[in-house]
């Protein structure tokens, strides 16, 4: 049996993809500039091929310039903060060689938000418009090619790893009404903002060792399929770091102090079946171990059917200010999974013992 890769557009900006049929492995790829504004929509994918089966993932972009030949992007806190100006120390920064780029509030005053860099000196960063809620010396910004705005829409894939997997972390990221079957489910690594509403995913199934989470089944995955993110440890390169001189980089190991990578994350009105779950994050482990650390913030899980499954919700010690509403669970083991009941509100039906 052969094997096929469909590159479906690495660093896409403003790209429409619809109606497509796609009979192998296929995903966005790398780019040297991030993905931005794209519609997937109508797109079918069958992955019964060798190796890895990836359906439409989403890839990390890097940006190689041409002086460094490796990833520019820097996490820590400003010195200054004035209007549009921002002030940094121990970045690496030519003049302008930032422009283009995106700062990110991960953390403390203003998160959430984000603003392009129209001019840079090596210690200044002008952004392109007024914060809504200003960042401060409190705050945690990170500078790199932010993927972000994307939508897929009544997409299906069958016989695949994840599916429309965020590899890596997106801003403003929707999936709607997709059809998955035989697959470990619709998740991503970390992101903000968040959709996965009114999606349908059925029978939880790994075809490849060592693919996403590490677990008990026989291809060292996990014995099931989930929707919801990993581990919310932002992962910002792949190919080696100008700023911090290694080709693996992730965000809590470069910040001075722990960020959480999930934030404002909806999971809606899916319905999902035969051994899948919402999870943030998932694990083989009912009781895994808690490193004190904040991953996601802010979400909601609601109106999602989920059936003939070992677990309805997981959700680890790392999550906070959670709410389950009016999820309905039908020949599901343990409906609620939850590590730190406290930070989990229950309403509606799943308030109901």
């Amino acid at each position: 049996m052969g094997y096929c890769w469909v590159e479906l557009g690495g660093g896409a900006h403003y790209e429409v993809c619809t109606g497509n049929e796609i009979r192998a492995s296929d995903s966005w790829g790398y780019g040297n500039i991030g993905m931005q504004y794209v519609y997937s929509a109508h797109n079918r994918s069958y992955n019964f091929v060798r190796g890895e089966r990836e359906a439409m993932t989403l890839d990390i972009s890097a940006l190689p310039t041409a002086i460094a030949q490796s990833n520019i992007a820097w996490f820590g806190l400003p010195t200054q903060v004035a209007g549009q100006t921002l002030t940094l120390a121990g970045i690496k920064a030519r003049p302008d060689e930032f422009t283009g780029l995106a700062v990110l509030v991960l953390d403390g005053p203003g998160a959430g938000q984000y603003r392009v860099i129209t001019h840079n000196t090596p210690t200044e960063f002008i952004v392109d418009r007024p914060w809504d809620v200003p960042p401060t010396t409190r705050s945690t910004v990170g500078l790199w090619l932010l993927m972000r705005h994307m939508i897929v829409y009544n997409c299906s894939g069958s016989d695949c790893s994840a599916f429309s997997q965020l590899y890596g972390s997106f801003y403003d990221f929707t999936i709607d009404s997709c059809w998955v079957e035989r697959n470990q489910g619709l998740w991503g690594q970390s992101g903000w903002f968040l959709r996965f509403c009114y999606n349908k995913v059925a029978y939880a199934n790994s075809y490849h060792p060592g693919i996403g989470p590490h677990g008990n089944n026989p291809e060292g995955n996990l014995p099931f399929s989930f929707v919801g993110l990993t581990d919310g440890n932002l992962r910002i390169t792949k190919f080696g770091s100008a700023q911090y001189g290694r080709k693996l980089v992730f965000v809590n190991d470069v910040t001075p102090r722990p960020v959480p990578g999930g934030r404002g994350i909806i999971v809606k009105a899916n319905q999902l079946s035969y051994n899948q779950r919402v999870a943030f994050p998932p694990s083989a482990d009912p009781r895994p171990r808690d490193d004190g650390k904040t991953r996601f913030v802010d979400v909601v899980v609601d109106n999602n059917q989920i059936v003939h499954s070992t677990a309805g919700v997981q959700i680890g010690s790392g999550a906070r200010n959670v709410v389950l509403v009016n999820n309905k669970y039908s020949d599901v083991a343990m409906p609620h999974l939850l590590a730190k009941p406290a930070e989990v509100r229950l309403l509606g039906s799943d308030a109901t013992p």
